[in-house]
């Protein structure tokens, strides 16, 4: 297919607290945006139309867990999936409402936005909306498959009842590494040729800085430039806290006193052990808690650590890990996983569920030098290849792809 085409692309992850899918939806619409193939992009959030991106990078930080009362209602809503639940109750009687409107698509939640069917919907986050037209959706990981005990229960009833639609409906299906792509294949039975390997990207916000440039923003949160090990993702059991805490804690006084371990990310489910974990090495002065840290100051934090340790259970890709390397910072991550993949030789690698060899490799982030050196030239190398403009040109080829199996020909259009 030749020609621009119009975009429907799913927002609601760009609202804060923004994680790993919220920062692939806000790189790659900005880099759509500059593609002369897309003719005009919607984004839709829930059951409005987003005229901008939400802010992000004048989100705070979030108050430290040490001063930070968790309620026992708010965390049992964690643990059991009733935010989920309620949120999903909420959505469908606003659909029902939706669905009654004029211009509405009958049995198009989409439709309120009075789209013509041949604009291309892409859905970042697997599950897209029931849509009559053409639908691209990427598939992050496979994580409700094989930890399902790490999801609230609700949302893992949702994906179970939603997925074989998401599969018919989805004319191509966009994962981020092989390693994910081999397990649509296997586990949900999908052909490899509706599949197209993407590889995410990582922003110029992320590069070496100088002590002098970091200075501001570390000391807002209390850092010191090569004073600390960092580690980045959504409080919640997939991450492997428990471990990547115990292992640390297990390291001797001296090592952590040189590099206490600084642990970003917002709150997720089922983590009352983690917090827990965390706040006892908080108490001890070993762990640092900064929760949610926006945009602005994140790649900051990033730059000024000694190293950077991320040994999830399981992941899709590893954004983070890369923004490590692209920031200059020696990496450890979880061998067996797609993080593997994507930092390609440029990483320590350690069994996640080994926490004596998590230990070791933790130390050697800190006390060997000449390594880190080695993974940190590695890394550099390896970042620099992975662009968010090239995720765009990959995105827009499985378009493409979608709209000519789909015989959609010639530019659309999406009417006021």
């Amino acid at each position: 297919m030749t020609g621009s085409f119009d975009l429907l692309l799913t927002a609601e992850s760009l609202f804060p607290p923004r994680t790993g899918i919220g920062n692939y939806t806000f790189n790659l619409h900005r880099e759509l945006l500059l593609r002369p193939e897309i003719g005009r992009l919607v984004l839709l959030a829930g059951l409005r139309r987003l005229e901008s991106v939400p802010d992000h990078a004048a989100t705070p930080a979030a108050t430290p867990i040490a001063d930070r009362p968790i309620s026992p209602l708010r965390r049992l809503a964690h643990e059991s999936g009733l935010a989920m639940a309620a949120w999903s109750a909420v959505y469908r009687a606003r659909l029902r409402l939706a669905l009654k409107a004029p211009g509405s698509f009958p049995g198009d939640p989409l439709g309120w936005v009075r789209t013509r069917r041949d604009a291309l919907y892409h859905e970042p986050n697997m599950i897209p909306r029931p849509y009559g037209g053409i639908c691209v959706s990427t598939f992050q990981d496979l994580a409700w498959h094989r930890f399902p005990d790490a999801l609230p229960v609700e949302r893992l009833r949702w994906i179970e009842r939603h997925l074989p639609r998401a599969l018919a409906q989805s004319t191509r299906i966009i994962t981020t590494t092989d390693f994910v792509r081999r397990e649509v294949m296997s586990v949900l039975g999908v052909p490899g040729d509706r599949v197209d390997v993407v590889p995410l990207g990582v922003g110029p916000e992320y590069h070496p800085r100088s002590p002098a440039e970091l200075e501001p923003v570390l000391s807002r949160h209390g850092l010191e430039h090569g004073r600390y090990l960092l580690t980045v993702g959504t409080i919640e059991p997939r991450k492997n806290l428990r471990r990547l805490l115990a292992a640390y804690g297990a390291l001797p006084a001296s090592v952590q006193r040189l590099a206490p371990l600084v642990v970003v990310g917002a709150s997720g489910w089922r983590n009352a052990a983690e917090l827990a974990d965390m706040d006892a090495l908080v108490a001890r002065g070993a762990v640092r808690y900064l929760g949610y840290v926006g945009a602005g100051d994140l790649p900051f934090v990033f730059a000024g650590a000694r190293g950077f340790a991320a040994v999830s259970l399981y992941e899709g890709y590893g954004l983070p890990p890369l923004e490590a390397m692209a920031s200059g910072v020696p990496v450890l991550c979880s061998a067996g996983t797609a993080m593997e993949e994507v930092t390609t030789g440029c990483a320590r690698l350690a069994d996640p569920l080994d926490e004596a060899e998590i230990g070791i490799r933790l130390r050697e982030l800190v006390e060997d030098e000449d390594g880190n050196r080695f993974l940190v030239g590695r890394g550099l190398r390896r970042s620099a290849a992975l662009t968010w403009a090239a995720c765009a040109e990959g995105t827009i080829a499985s378009y493409r792809m979608a709209l000519g199996a789909g015989a959609v020909a010639g530019a659309t259009g999406i009417s006021d």
